[in-house]
């Protein structure tokens, strides 16, 4: 079971109990940092697996760096244009 631990702005730490990552959600669906062009996911849907492959399981305090980083570019980018 995929959990959320804490969110910043339109980023999700989850974990599966084992591994940590960094998701975005939209619209009430989660897709993995960097690839929002293929359609999101639940977290208790099969394909949210995948957020865990591809090198993008994370020790607890990488994901949270991670998570601190993402929320903050997201942050100042949205500030340069409104």
């Amino acid at each position: 079971m995929i959990t959320v631990q804490d969110e910043q702005e339109n980023y999700c730490l989850v974990t599966n109990g084992k591994f940590w990552t960094v998701v975005e959600r939209r619209a009430g669906k989660y897709h993995p940092i960097g690839d929002c062009s293929k359609p999101g996911v639940a977290l208790d849907a099969a394909e949210a697996a995948a957020f865990f492959g591809d090198g993008r399981s994370l020790p607890e305090r990488t994901a949270r760096h991670l998570l601190a980083d993402v929320a903050s570019e997201w942050l100042n980018l949205f500030e340069l244009i409104r």
